[in-house]
């Protein structure tokens, strides 16, 4: 009972570390369209 208790809360840890993880890289990184310049033909 120990050792399930146990393995649970490391489980929930490293659940919880690569959510924060999996956040920070999709909040940090920009979209695929800001990566690329784009030049507008019909701009004077």
């Amino acid at each position: 009972l120990h050792f399930s208790r146990l393995a649970f809360k490391m489980k929930l840890t490293y659940l919880i570390l690569f959510s924060l993880i999996a956040a920070f890289s999709h909040a940090s990184d920009p979209s695929q369209l800001q990566d690329f310049c784009v030049a507008d033909p019909n701009s004077p």
